[in-house]
């Protein structure tokens, strides 16, 4: 997911697109990215859904 995110900071983000970058559910890559970066990956400068 960091490769994902660090190849596309200049678009918008999706929970979706994250989660086929992983692959994982949407459920399961929110989760996985909140334990590893210790916040959700939505809401304010987070990805959108």
């Amino acid at each position: 997911m960091q490769g994902f995110v660090e190849a596309h900071l200049a678009e918008p983000i999706t929970l979706a697109g994250l989660a086929r970058a992983a692959p994982y559910s949407p459920w399961h890559a929110a989760r996985l990215f909140k334990e590893y970066v210790g916040r959700a990956p939505f809401g304010p400068a987070g990805v959108r859904h």
